[in-house]
Formats: C-alpha cells, sequence, structure tokens
C-alpha cells in the first residue's frame, strides 16, 4: 500500500463432493476468507440451494438459489426476507421486502440494449437512466426531475460527475474518478449515485 501499511488476506476452500469423483455437483461447498486474523465464512448447500455467510463480527446472511442458481431471496439477522424476481432472460425484475401494508417493493425496467431505464421505488417515484453507445450511463433523472451528468475520457473512465444544480466533480487531466457500480450485460461498469 502507498502508506506503507500492510495487511494478509487468505482464502481457504472445502468441497464436499455429492457423488464420489464427480467434480461438477459438490453436495457443499465452504470459502473461508481472513482478513488480519479475522475471519468470514460462507457455505453453499447443494440439498438446500443456500448460501451462508457468517462475517467476522458473527453476523449472518442467508441466501435462497432457485434452479438457475440466482438468488431468490436474501435474509439478514432479524429483519423481513427480500425476495428477486427475475425476467425471462435473466434480469432482475423486482426486489420485495414485507408483506401485506409492511410490503415494499423495487422495480427495474430495462431498454431495448439491456440496460436498466428506470427504478421505481415502493412509493412510485422513479429514476431514469440513459446511457451511450458504449452503455455508460451518461445522465441520471431524479423523481423531481433533477439531472446527474457522467462524462468518460476516452478508456471509459468515469472523468466527471454533475450532480443537480452542482459544478462537475472531476479529477485532474490523468485522473479518473474511482471505479465503482456493476459490470452490465456487455462487461461495461455503470456508475451511479442512488
Amino acid at each position: 500500500m502507498p502508506s506503507g501499511l500492510t495487511g494478509l488476506v487468505t482464502t481457504k476452500r472445502e468441497a464436499t463432493l455429492g457423488t464420489e469423483r464427480d467434480l461438477s455437483k459438490p453436495a457443499s461447498l465452504k470459502t473461508t476468507v481472513t482478513v488480519n486474523g479475522k475471519s468470514s465464512n460462507s457455505v453453499y448447500t447443494a440439498a438446500e440451494k443456500k448460501v451462508v455467510t457468517t462475517s467476522a463480527a458473527g453476523r449472518m446472511t442467508t441466501e435462497l438459489l432457485e434452479e438457475k442458481g440466482r438468488v431468490s431471496q436474501t435474509s439478514v439477522s432479524t429483519f423481513e426476507p427480500v425476495h428477486y424476481t427475475y425476467d425471462t432472460r435473466g434480469r432482475l425484475t423486482q426486489l420485495s421486502q414485507g408483506q401485506g401494508d409492511e410490503l415494499r417493493t423495487v422495480s427495474l425496467t430495462y431498454d431495448n440494449s439491456g440496460e436498466v431505464s428506470k427504478l421505481t421505488d415502493a412509493l412510485g417515484r422513479e429514476v431514469n437512466f440513459t446511457y451511450d453507445a458504449a452503455g455508460r450511463t451518461t445522465t441520471q433523472t431524479l423523481p423531481d426531475g433533477r439531472l446527474i451528468l457522467y462524462s468518460y475520457d476516452a478508456n471509459g473512465n468515469v472523468t466527471s460527475i454533475t450532480p443537480p444544480s452542482r459544478p462537475a466533480h472531476s479529477g485532474g487531466p490523468s485522473e479518473s474518478l474511482p471505479a465503482t457500480g456493476v459490470a452490465n450485460s456487455r462487461g461495461t461498469t455503470n456508475r451511479l449515485c442512488l
């Protein structure tokens, strides 16, 4: 690290085979990541289609998987589980949490290129997105109509983000803003300010 600090990270993976000599269908997988002596574990159990992750602090998250291996439900501690819905192309279309009057949903709508064009929250507020030809976010329209603008250099790095009614945030001539975001279906990383 530039600061001179050091850290030690180790990863250990263990598999229990479901059928002798068949590596393609393990009965369970366990991954332990240790960072500076503090370990977290993630255990996948094939029969239950479940992943249980325990953080170094002892917090537990349980993910249930559907037949295609996508997450169908996430449970954290005593919170209501979050349920995930996908379209026929395997894209996430809805997240929901709670029941009855307490039900909250977020819906995702996609454009013809497969990019998220709209997020709709539990109160019906919409956030809309537009993209350039490379699939990078260029504008984000907030529920009140205000815009967040994004610009990129020739290498696809974010060079500036302009929030509503504010000057652009940008790096120097050879700097780009930190790479944060989610890779889309074309491998482009979309950086969003939600």
